[in-house]
């Protein structure tokens, strides 16, 4: 099959992560280059909220990236994990292995928040906010800090983040109580009051 044919993701013809990572194992560039491509993005957001550092964030990816070259084989589909899941998994694994050997340190996240149209103080305050939000995050312990990235920003489900997380369900959701608790509490203190996350 032609790169390009495999490159049409939409397509209900597309190649299934599982068929791609199968084919990447028996070294087709080809297949590597298309699962690189689906997934590069959002490893790259689920690092960077992580880490809050964007060359630590593109080293995640990269060497994930790397792994997924080198260790395609060792994906087991029959252990539950989709590949997304494994991908995931070795991103989020990297990304808190960085964060432990560098001690952590306060930056200022710039661009963290999209703006809408309108006027400059409404950039201000949301620029303010998203600052906010951020060093607030980083304040999280790790685990409750990951889940809420992966639960919140990246959208997953609870199932698929507890996955990654090597926790049950329960586990995830306690997590995330937690977390969401630990942060209301910190932006109480920067803003006042604050809309309750739900």
């Amino acid at each position: 099959m032609e790169k390009a044919q495999l490159k049409k993701t939409g397509d209900a013809d597309a190649p299934s992560d599982e068929d791609l990572v199968a084919r990447t194992a028996a070294g087709d560039r080809a297949a590597f280059t298309v699962l690189a491509d689906r997934y590069t993005g959002m490893l790259y957001a689920a690092a960077w909220r992580l880490c809050a550092d964007r060359t630590m964030a593109e080293d995640a990816v990269q060497e994930s990236l790397v792994r997924l070259w080198t260790k395609a084989a060792t994906w087991d589909g029959d252990k539950g994990a989709s590949v997304r899941t494994w991908l995931y998994r070795i991103a989020c694994n990297l990304c808190l292995d960085m964060l432990r050997r560098k001690k952590w340190r306060a930056i200022e996240l710039k661009d963290d928040v999209a703006h809408a149209p309108g006027s400059a103080e409404k950039d201000m305050l949301a620029r303010q906010t998203g600052r906010i939000v951020a060093r607030a995050m980083r304040e999280l312990p790790e685990r409750q800090r990951l889940a809420l990235v992966l639960c919140h920003y990246q959208e997953m489900s609870n199932a698929e983040a507890a996955l990654i997380m090597g926790v049950s369900d329960k586990g995830i959701e306690s997590l995330l109580v937690r977390a969401r608790k630990s942060l209301r509490r910190k932006l109480e203190k920067h803003q006042g009051s604050i809309e309750t996350w739900t």
